[in-house]
């Protein structure tokens, strides 16, 4: 596979990253995953969720998130991956919180609205599920 301009190749700082555990390189590496979405390329999903992984503490993102002096691109990546934690351990509160709070930040991005997307879905899902199992679904028809 041949890298368009100014790409890095993604395992190569991945590796800084993982070695270093520094934030000028997790940066760096965010910067880089989200040139990669830019190409309509899904392997830099694999590449997020080993940093979700890595990252068992939400503090680091939410700070690199927050963090207005960090590049635009940088700050998506981290609300991605935090949209991706919160979503696979079901902590729809946290979702709801972060969407609503970057929502006007991200507006233009499509993998903002896919997250938007899935948080409606999983959380109807779960709101149905709910009623036909609760005892109020099952008698109250």
């Amino acid at each position: 596979m041949e890298l368009l301009p100014n790409r890095t190749n993604l395992n190569d700082l991945k590796v800084r990253w993982t070695n270093s555990n520094d934030l000028i390189d997790l940066t760096n590496y965010l910067e880089e995953i989200y040139k990669h979405t830019l190409g309509n390329e899904d392997y830099f999903i694999s590449h997020l969720t080993d940093i979700a992984k890595k990252e068992n503490d939400d503090s680091l993102l939410l700070c690199i998130l927050n963090d207005k002096n960090q590049k635009y691109e940088v700050r998506f990546m981290s609300f991605y991956i935090l949209c991706v934690k919160y979503r696979r351990f079901k902590e729809f509160s946290k979702f709801k919180q972060i969407l609503l709070k970057n929502k006007a930040l991200f507006l233009n991005e499509q993998l903002f609205w896919f997250q938007n997307a899935t948080y409606k879905k999983v959380t109807l899902k779960a709101k149905l599920n709910f009623r036909s199992t609760s005892y109020v679904g099952k008698y109250r028809r």
